[in-house]
């Protein structure tokens, strides 16, 4: 046993060490080979959600492989069909090296796109279908992307589909490479078939409403290309009008009849029309701070009018731009012609605290803090304070705004204030009330105006004396009026149009006024997006306005002349020191002020934009000088795009500094400059 035992073991195979653990990755670093049209940090953008993986998967090589899919994907995309991306991975130390390995191609240009058998669309209208979106002519474009080329002809099929041809066919596209692949020609074949169109409509069951109250319903459809959604749509606005008659219950069904040789198709309405319903009364709930008063107030139904689906609509827009309620819900209860408007409502939240942090190269760090309550004692009315500070001034605010003056539709405004701001050559100090009127026309036009009381004071005078400039206290009681028109698309951060504002304002030399004049104040910006991606923007701006006295006043006191100069009006001068100085340099103001702003935007990536600008303007000393002494800047600039605003760096050269004037400047600021 013992021999046998000893033979055992020593037959018996050496034993191998323990394998070593791998080591534990705590990162990753990708390497880029062969990419020149594209960027590594373009390529990291878009496998971004792959990456996140990378990491958070434990840096496995299934998330390496689906990144260098995308990546290869977004080749294709920018036009590169032959592109390919080929990785491999190694551990260096605690971290993943990701290696991709990229054979581009050539960039594969659109070529010529020839058709046949299409009539009813053009070669132009089909040749769209195979240009990518975003694609930027001054990049070259457009480029063969195999994805758009592939779901062109179920694109062009639907186009015909809206033309009323039901049976059109589009074959595959056949494509046609150059010998190098720098371009493609491209043949779509059609086959269109007969053009289906509505060419009768018939009613049945309709008693309440005759033909001739639906025929301008009717004589839309009748004629029009037949596709099966056009039943739909006749049906909705069949049932529309008698909605707007009174009718809540009424239900169409629509009958075809199509002829496949003519392309005739005849449509037979059959209505079921219900009764006509009367409101029997207003039943309000989930309200617990708003009224029951107020929120009927809002609503174009009271008990006894007769029911529409028009009025519905406009009741549940009215309570909406309350902004006082999260969800909205109204429906009639009950059968027969009298009915009971339910009114269900989630009340959203009423107070408000808000913190704005800010920045400007003149004013220096910035905070405003503000509280709002927008429904005081569940009226709908709202109560706010704000207080700004800065390194330069500070003001406080508290108003009451009534957004539906005795229940029209104009917003009246009472705020309350006092502030205090250090001018380069004075400080203003104010204390004022005003009452303010808004009334909203459309969704562009807005016409403000009211009547303020202030205390216009002046002190630390840094204007040195001889220079024959009134420098007082005055008491203003002025009306001011102001039309405008709003069309841009965000109010911080446009990308596209305009703003027109005429401020005029009247100091009157009566009752508690000291102060009689004319100012007005004109203000036109365009923000135009000259590509399809809006990455690339041209913004213009135009700001001019002229205060005058009239009457038993001889001249407007140094702190209500205008001013001009700084990050946000002339760039590269220093704030409101542009124009008339006395003989110490200091800024004296004028009764006329100009600027005007020509700006490029740049997207660089995310919220990063760069700028080009040239800014111009002038004060005048008089009325006779308006347009007299205008100088220049320019600069180039950076802008981080917040909700609150743009982060902005610009720097700004004077292009024709003057003794005592800096040739170069830098602004830090927070806001659009125009």
């Amino acid at each position: 046993m013992i021999l046998a035992a000893l033979a055992l073991a020593l037959a018996a195979p050496p034993q191998e060490p323990a394998a070593q653990p791998a080591p534990e990755l705590h990162g990753y670093e990708l390497r880029f080979r062969g990419n020149e049209a594209v960027t590594a940090a373009e390529l990291e953008k878009a496998a971004a959600d792959e990456l996140a993986d990378l990491e958070r998967h434990g840096f496995r090589r299934a998330e390496v492989d689906d990144a260098a899919f995308v990546m290869e994907s977004y080749y294709r995309a920018l036009g590169f069909p032959d592109a390919r991306v080929r990785w491999r991975t190694r551990v260096e130390g605690d971290k993943l090296i990701a290696v991709f390995r990229i054979e581009e191609g050539p960039r594969c240009a659109l070529g010529r796109v020839r058709v046949r058998g299409a009539r009813a669309l053009t070669r132009e209208q089909v040749r769209a279908f195979f240009v990518p979106p975003g694609s930027d002519l001054l990049d070259g474009g457009p480029y063969y992307v195999a994805s758009v080329v592939a779901a062109a002809p179920a694109g062009i099929r639907a186009a015909y589909w809206g033309l009323g041809y039901l049976d059109a066919e589009v074959e595959p596209v056949a494509t046609t490479f150059a010998s190098d692949r720098s371009s493609v020609e491209l043949l779509v074949k059609v086959r269109e078939g007969v053009a289906y169109k509505i060419r009768r409509i018939e009613l049945a069951g309709n008693e309440q409403l005759a033909a001739a109250e639906l025929e301008e319903i009717l004589a839309r459809f009748r004629g029009a290309p037949f596709f099966p959604r056009r039943a739909y749509e006749l049906r909705t606005a069949v049932v529309e009008a008698y909605g707007n008659a009174g009718f809540p219950d009424t239900t169409v069904e629509v009958e075809e009849e199509r002829n496949p040789a003519t392309g005739a198709v005849r449509l037979t309405l059959h209505v079921v029309e219900g009764p006509k319903v009367t409101i029997a009364g207003v039943d309000i709930r989930g309200n617990e701070r708003t009224t029951a008063a107020f929120i009927r107030s809002r609503l174009r139904l009271r008990k006894g009018d007769p029911w529409t689906l028009r009025a519905e609509h406009a009741s549940f827009k009215q309570l909406f731009a309350t902004g006082l309620f999260r969800r909205i819900r109204l429906g009639l209860e009950g059968d027969g012609p009298e009915r009971i408007l339910a009114v269900q409502v989630e009340e959203a939240k009423a107070k408000e605290v808000t913190v704005e942090p800010g920045y400007g190269s003149y004013e220096g760090a910035r905070l405003e803090l503000g509280f709002r309550e927008r429904n005081v004692f569940g009226t709908g009315r709202q109560f706010r304070t704000e207080l700004e500070a800065s390194q330069v001034g500070w003001s406080a605010l508290a108003g009451l705004t009534d957004p539906w003056l005795f229940g029209s539709g104009v917003e009246a405004d009472l705020p309350v204030f006092v502030r205090r701001r250090r001018e380069p050559s004075f400080t203003r100090e104010e204390v004022g009330a005003a009452l303010d009127l808004r009334k909203e026309f459309g969704r562009f036009f807005a016409l403000s105006g009211g009547l303020g009381l202030r205390q216009s004071n002046v002190s630390a005078l840094r204007v040195r004396p001889g220079s024959k400039l009134l420098a007082e206290n005055v008491q203003i009681l002025a009306l001011d009026l102001e039309p405008s028109w709003d069309s841009r698309n965000d109010l911080f951060n446009p990308t596209r149009g305009g703003l027109a504002r005429l401020q005029l304002e009247r100091g009157l030399d009566v009752w508690k006024g000291d102060l009689e004049f004319l100012r007005a104040r004109l203000t036109l910006a365009r923000v135009q997006p000259l590509n399809e991606r809006e990455t690339t923007l041209l913004a213009g701006g135009l700001r001019t306005g002229v205060v005058v006295p009239t009457g038993s006043t001889k001249e407007i006191p140094l702190q209500e002349r205008l001013f001009n100069g700084g990050e946000n009006t002339v760039r590269g001068f220093e704030e409101g020191e542009l124009g008339p100085l006395d003989r110490f340099g200091d800024p004296l103001g004028g009764e006329t002020a100009t600027s005007l702003n020509l700006e490029l935007r740049q997207k660089l990536g995310g919220n990063l934009w760069s700028g080009a600008f040239v800014d111009a303007g002038n004060v005048g000393k008089d009325t006779s000088a308006w347009l007299d002494d205008f100088r220049t800047g320019a600069g180039l600039g950076l802008r981080y795009l917040l909700p609150v605003g743009a982060l902005r760096l610009d720097a700004a050269w004077n292009l024709g500094p003057r003794p005592g004037e800096n040739a170069f400047l830098l602004y830090l600021s927070v806001g659009m400059a125009f």
